[in-house]
């Protein structure tokens, strides 16, 4: 497992076990309501959005989580979301991860999250890690090959 995202597991708040899932973590406390979520789309990329500007969350057919935050849209994708959307709803996610390129979809796991992509709405901007980092060199070199064959 990537070291980046072992504190999903292994977290501790004042002494208390935090309830940790592989694909998301809860607050632990009855009474504890975490300010932000964290939306964490791959090992270097994350942006945590505070619940004071979440306008609206769907779930459609328990595979896909549409959340609104003012001018932030954020689309999760997976298996069995509902735990996940719970959470997101009640105030008591404080983070959720897409899986590592290693990890695959099994009959084990309750919950999968396959993609978590995020819309800057007001700059039209998308932000998404479906690509592989040799899908982005492959792009570079063929703009490359292209400038070169101008001159």
């Amino acid at each position: 497992m990537n070291e980046g995202f072992n504190y999903v597991h292994k977290h501790r708040l004042q002494g208390k076990k935090q309830q940790t899932l592989p694909f998301f973590q809860l607050s632990s406390g009855e009474y504890e309501y975490p300010e932000t979520v964290d939306f964490q789309m791959s090992d270097s990329d994350c942006i945590a959005l505070p619940y004071g500007y979440m306008v609206s969350a769907l779930l459609d057919s328990n595979s896909t989580i549409l959340a609104r935050y003012n001018n932030w849209e954020i689309v999760i994708e997976g298996k069995n979301l509902k735990p996940v959307y719970r959470a997101l709803v009640e105030r008591k996610l404080k983070s959720v991860r897409k899986a590592f390129e290693n990890e695959n979809d099994s009959p084990q796991l309750k919950t999968f999250i396959s993609n978590i992509s995020i819309k800057d709405m007001v700059e039209n901007v998308q932000i998404s890690h479906e690509s592989s980092a040799n899908d982005n060199n492959n792009e570079l070199d063929a703009e490359i090959e292209e400038e070169a064959k101008k001159r």
